[in-house]
């Protein structure tokens, strides 16, 4: 028997000694079956071999951006990953979805049945559907389905995206002439079907379906046509474009006739925007979980947007407590390129009185205008914080602090080594070994 062969069935039992972890039973099928082998049209249809994860030196990361608490499972072929993100105790806390332009992260679910699922379901493929769902029937043949949830679901699903199947299925007037969804579009729809029947990925199908109710027109043609291609279109300089897409209302009217002639939509429809919708979505993501940026400011705003004030200020002073870099889409929202991308801090330096601001340390540092300096003063602010717990024994605080240190307003260079080797020092303190191990590795990437 050849060692490769040898090797098989082993995979899962070799990383879990190599990181000092622990993996669910969907996890260990997926390498020990080598499922991994088989190819998809999916987002993210390039796996990470396990083999990658085990070599010396270590290549598969980029060493000190991706989270440091991730390994890498899946991979889109541009950068971003699908990661298994770890605890204290060395098992899968969930899997998240980490985009290496501006390290921003957003949760998908707990398990993998529900990761390959929600990727499949926002996915579409001219090889047809059987190509697209290869991984999803792999793992739901892995769970008992007696009532049929999943068979009922599967096949209108598939019977969606059959390449010679019309999207007039999904269609609906625009603009008095009738017009296909887009692909995106219809991603989303088929997401808040999986959402409803199936109840999977709630965190993330939410997250999309914010989006979606938050897009205009103006963003989807612009989308359509590639952004700086439509800025250069239309005539107007790129931030203005992209202040234009976060807050409609400041499109001039002067430029709505040219608009309209450009993208075929009519007045209402490049506007268009539900914040009724998005705020339903985001305040059913903060009652499960509040440590994610982006449903503190979609909340925050649309509060404002009824004049409630006092409340809007709520949400964005608890949005500061989660991590910059969980502002996804709403970092966007901070249009100038100096400023700190993170909207609850733009919000509070706005609302709140000088006076007030003082209550807040962490805002007085995040809100210095010299963006350089602002960075490192942030930086520093967490890691002087982690510090402190450092010397009075609370590992695993200071290992959330050093974290926040690298991945609140993303660091890099030379700073992130120092933040992974806190990292390493804090989680052994804590008993973490998986971490430990998981943050070594990092470091090993980051300093090859």
């Amino acid at each position: 028997m050849g060692c490769g062969r040898w090797l098989m069935g082993h995979w899962s039992k070799r990383l879990a000694q190599r990181f000092g972890i622990s993996l669910p039973a969907d996890v260990v099928a997926w390498y020990d079956e080598e499922v991994w082998r088989s190819r998809v049209d999916t987002h993210f249809s390039e796996p990470v071999p396990p083999e990658y994860l085990l070599a010396t030196p270590p290549s598969t990361l980029w060493g000190g951006l991706m989270l440091p608490d991730t390994l890498p499972i899946l991979d889109n072929g541009f950068g971003d990953v699908i990661a298994m993100r770890f605890g204290f105790d060395g098992a899968v806390r969930e899997f998240v979805e980490w985009d290496h332009e501006g390290g921003s992260w957003h949760p998908i679910a707990q398990d993998l049945h529900e990761v390959l699922v929600y990727d499949a379901v926002r996915s579409e493929s001219e090889a047809g559907p059987d190509s697209v769902l290869r991984w999803a029937d792999w793992c739901m043949a892995r769970r008992n389905d007696s009532e049929g949830r999943w068979a009922r679901f599967r096949d209108s699903l598939a019977d969606e995206l059959r390449p010679t199947k019309s999207p007039g299925l999904l269609s609906r007037l625009l603009g008095g002439r009738a017009t296909h969804p887009t692909s995106m579009e219809r991603a989303v729809q088929r997401l808040a079907r999986l959402l409803d029947e199936l109840g999977y990925a709630e965190v993330a199908i939410r997250r999309d379906l914010t989006k979606e109710s938050l897009t205009t027109g103006l963003e989807r043609a612009c989308h359509q046509a590639g952004g700086q291609s439509f800025a250069d279109k239309i005539g107007i300089d790129w931030p203005t474009l992209e202040r234009w897409m976060f807050d409609p209302s400041s499109i001039p009217s002067g430029q709505l006739p040219r608009l309209e002639r450009i993208t075929g939509c009519s007045r209402s429809q490049l506007r268009a925007q539900d914040w009724d919708q998005a705020e339903s979505h985001a305040k059913a993501v903060l009652a499960v979980r509040d440590d994610l940026a982006w449903p503190h400011a979609v909340a925050g705003l649309a509060a404002e947007k009824c004049g409630d004030t006092t409340r809007a200020i709520n949400h964005y002073t608890q949005g500061l407590e989660a991590h910059g870099t969980t502002g996804d889409f709403t970092m966007r929202w901070c249009t100038s390129p100096t400023e700190l991308k993170n909207f609850a801090v733009k919000r509070l330096q706005a609302l709140l009185l000088e006076e007030r601001m003082s209550e807040h340390p962490y805002l007085n540092v995040a809100s210095r205008p010299d963006a350089p300096h602002r960075s490192e003063s942030i930086m520093q602010f967490w890691l002087d914080r982690g510090r402190r717990y450092m010397r009075s024994g609370q590992f695993a605080d200071a290992y959330r602090c050093f974290y926040a240190a690298g991945w609140d307003d993303p660091v890099y260079g030379d700073h992130l080594r120092e933040i992974l080797e806190n990292l390493i020092e804090a989680s052994a303190g804590a008993g973490a070994s998986g971490l430990t191990a998981i943050a070594r590795y990092h470091l090993a990437c980051f300093n090859k």
